[in-house]
């Protein structure tokens, strides 16, 4: 790898990938870097919508609509492989006499400012106007997949100018007449930029951290038919909403302070997901008997909170100064993270000096759709293509190791959960986590102790239920 960039940025979540790929199709060289694997934070625990601002229309805050309208649009023409349309509705029950009205009104204002929302977009993914009491988003299949995919693409377009490093933690930064140059990774020596682009949510210190929850539970009747809804809280009138996704509902979300230490792993509380099904029961008859060993799964991380020190999320992204010349910026939305990151690749490349070409169409070239060259790489060789006996499951070989050797998978959760999918929506059984294992270890030599360490990391991610298969 090169040591000697225009921009390196620290953070791998949706941020720092789209970041990555805005720099490589303006001719930035550009790295990429994170102390974990590429999106195992909040970008990997989000509900999977992808919203089009019809909650911003309740404060007139017809700009942020706007955006996310546009947004949510790039992502269609970007990736329509991994997006499908969702119809949402919101249950009036709590809602007051005047809610029917108040949607409809929304509704129609909605269609209105839509009506280029799905120009450049292929027929089958367009989202459909609003129809009272229901509207259209877009549905994420694979939020891991599509971050992978905004970085596959950088390097595709940059080449030996682009280059991305997970588990790649910062031993120190390099300094030179109290300006950052750079910093020193673990494994990968001394990393030179001409600016500094931090993508690291609330690690960056600028606003407290906020523990966002969703929870992943067996098909809910009430989402039986593939339709999002939204329900009020009958205590503090907070919305649920209750998303169709795989042949699971996720619930969510759900918000709660976080004692955050930058210094110290994430961790989840057992007495967190208690808390959280203890309010959720109240909410609808199908969650009155909701317990620990219904989760399937928890998606929880952190997320910049707002400064007034509340336990929601902040709405406002921002890009700033940081001390010694680098620069900060701090998102919630995975929607509009895209759009978001692009103007901070301009506004810096602008402060640098650097040149770059106008800005380029958003749908080309469309961000590359795996599928095709992972079968093209297990074709290449006959072992590749050997079945691995796992109960419910159609894998080869070729499908985990593909994840490893072209993809910057090194450990049993970068493949199952980030790459292949395989864990996302519930632990794939014990048999395919050994094989996993097994697999990685022949891959990089490593220690059966090293092995059965993984194992148990993977693991702990399902104890808190004691739903773990036999």
């Amino acid at each position: 790898m090169k040591s000697k960039f225009d921009l390196l940025i620290v953070g791998g979540g949706i941020f720092g990938a789209t970041a990555l790929w805005h720099a490589a199709r303006r001719g930035i060289s550009a790295c990429l870097i994170d102390r974990s694997d590429f999106g195992s934070g909040a970008s990997s625990s989000s509900m999977k919508i992808l919203h089009g601002g019809l909650r911003y229309l309740q404060s007139a805050d017809f700009r942020r609509s706007l955006e996310s309208i546009r947004e949510r649009r790039r992502l269609l023409r970007l990736a329509p492989s991994r997006i499908e349309r969702l119809p949402c509705r919101q249950d009036p029950k709590g809602c007051g006499p005047l809610f029917p009205w108040l949607l409809r009104t929304g509704l129609l204002l909605n269609n209105i400012i839509s009506i280029r929302g799905n120009v450049g977009v292929q027929k089958d993914k367009q989202i459909p106007p609003a129809r009272y009491p229901f509207w259209y988003d877009g549905l994420m299949t694979d939020t891991e997949r599509l971050l992978i995919d905004f970085i596959r693409a950088a390097h595709e377009i940059g080449g030996s100018s682009i280059a991305a490093r997970n588990y790649a933690g910062i031993i120190r930064t390099l300094e030179k007449d109290g300006r950052i140059t750079g910093m020193e990774i673990r494994d990968h020596g001394k990393i030179e930029a001409g600016a500094i682009l931090y993508c690291t949510g609330p690690a960056g210190g600028v606003r407290p951290a906020v523990l966002a929850i969703n929870l992943l539970v067996d098909r809910l009747p009430l989402n039986r038919d593939g339709t999002a809804v939204a329900m009020r809280h009958p205590g503090d009138g907070r919305n649920v909403f209750f998303v169709p996704w795989r042949d699971r509902s996720i619930i969510g979300t759900i918000n709660r302070s976080y004692p955050y230490d930058p210094a110290e792993k994430f961790r989840f509380d057992s007495a967190w997901l208690n808390e959280a099904i203890d309010w959720l029961r109240p909410v609808h008859p199908d969650l009155s008997r909701l317990s620990p060993s219904d989760i399937r799964f928890i998606h929880a991380g952190l997320l910049p909170g707002d400064l007034s020190g509340g336990i929601d999320p902040s709405h406002k992204d921002t890009l700033r100064r940081r001390g010694g010349g680098g620069w900060e910026l701090q998102g919630v939305k995975y929607t509009t993270a895209c759009g978001v990151s692009e103007k901070a690749v301009e506004r810096i490349s602008r402060e640098m000096g650097i040149s770059i070409p106008k800005r380029p169409a958003d749908d080309r070239p469309m961000l590359p759709d795996m599928a095709a060259a992972r079968e093209r790489w297990i074709a290449a060789d006959p072992s590749r293509q050997e079945l691995l006996d796992s109960p419910g499951l159609r894998i080869r070989r070729g499908d985990l190791l593909f994840a490893v050797e072209e993809e910057w998978a090194l450990t049993i959760g970068d493949i199952l959960l980030r790459r292949t999918g395989l864990a996302a929506a519930g632990h794939p059984g014990r048999r395919l986590v050994d094989l996993t294992s097994r697999i990685v270890q022949d891959h990089f030599g490593f220690e059966e102790g090293e092995r059965m360490r993984q194992v148990d990391d993977f693991n702990d991610d399902w104890r808190f239920a004691g739903n773990i298969p036999g």
